[in-house]
């Protein structure tokens, strides 16, 4: 609206922008553009019919994909022509059900949980997160739980009048899912002690709460 253009014109804008390299697409796919027509509604029980089968359809496909994982009693390489559609009756000779002392060099790598933490960064992680914050700053557990991708659960009665949850779009959210809210917690105490935060006190429609501004120092070890 504020372009004052149909999508279909931004769509061709965006598309000869990127032809002359002038931009680039992250994450790009084309999409549909529905319009409603007034007066004619649907066929509701067939669009539930074909949704119920597309579940179906994506769980047996998870199914069969577990199925590979677990089952070393038939050649991998006609499972996978199976799950396509083919068949055959031949063995590869080149996977580890053909060839049980296949070599494994992976099997001598050992990862540690300390190891994959440490390649999150989430010092670096939590300081970005505080620095980015403007004037109106989340509650402390409400840090805690963005970064862990851990949303306030909303009781059913309150779903259907509940406001947008804005948790879920912020770029951090889940970004230290694997330390889990304890985790997130230790972290950014460390943070404190380190002098790289500190606590304010915080009001927000009458209730006062806990939260945390980056630092000078926090923001020079970004």
């Amino acid at each position: 609206q504020r372009l004052e253009c149909r999508p279909e014109e931004l769509e061709a804008s965006l598309l000869e922008l990127a032809r002359r390299d002038i931009l680039g697409f992250v994450s790009w796919q084309t999409a549909w553009h529905l319009k409603r027509i007034p007066g004619c509604e649907p066929d509701w029980d067939v669009v539930d019919t074909r949704c119920e089968a597309r579940q179906q359809l994506v769980r047996e496909l998870s199914s069969r994909a577990k199925q590979f994982r677990d089952k070393d009693d038939t050649c991998r390489r006609a499972q996978i022509l199976a799950y396509l559609g083919a068949h055959t009756s031949r063995r590869c000779n080149g996977c580890d059900v053909c060839v049980p002392d296949l070599p494994r060099p992976w099997q001598s790598v050992q990862f540690r949980m300390e190891d994959t933490v440490e390649t999150l960064q989430p010092e670096r992680v939590c300081l970005s997160y505080l620095g980015s914050l403007d004037y109106r700053r989340p509650s402390i557990t409400n840090m805690v739980r963005l970064l862990a991708g851990r949303p306030r659960p909303i009781p059913n009665k309150d779903k259907r009048n509940a406001k947008k949850d804005t948790q879920r779009e912020s770029p951090y959210f889940g970004r230290l899912g694997l330390l889990g809210p304890d985790g997130v917690q230790r972290v950014l105490e460390q943070l404190v002690q380190r002098k790289y935060a500190q606590e304010t006190q915080e009001t927000f429609n009458g209730r006062d709460y806990q939260s945390l501004v980056i630092t000078e120092k926090g923001r020079r070890a970004l």
